[in-house]
């Protein structure tokens, strides 16, 4: 039975593909991205992730107050501002459905 044009086609792509892959030099791969034992990958990415910690140039005490209070602060005035905002465009609706009825 012969092949239809979508089974050849997809034999040509899949031989196109392999000719690619074989002609095309993999870099290679990075010493962090070679296969280790689980453990270890793991012991290394905790050693790695406390380094990286201790670079970390921590806000005081009281900045981080400061900054606590200013984000519920803001919060607190965006939410009064929108339910107001929700309030007036209700209530102009009401008005509105009021009148046309």
């Amino acid at each position: 039975m012969p092949e239809t044009w979508k089974v050849q086609r997809r034999k040509f792509a899949h031989r196109m593909i392999r000719v690619m892959r074989s002609t095309i030099p993999q870099p290679p791969m990075p010493e962090t991205m070679r296969k280790t034992h689980p453990l270890l990958w793991l012991l290394r990415y905790f050693r790695e992730a406390k380094e990286e910690l201790e670079k970390v140039t921590w806000p005081s005490r009281k900045d981080t107050v400061r900054y606590t209070v200013l984000v519920i602060g803001i919060s607190i005035l965006l939410a009064v501002i929108i339910a107001g905002l929700d309030w007036g465009f209700a209530l102009g609706l009401e008005t509105i459905v009021r009148a046309v009825k």
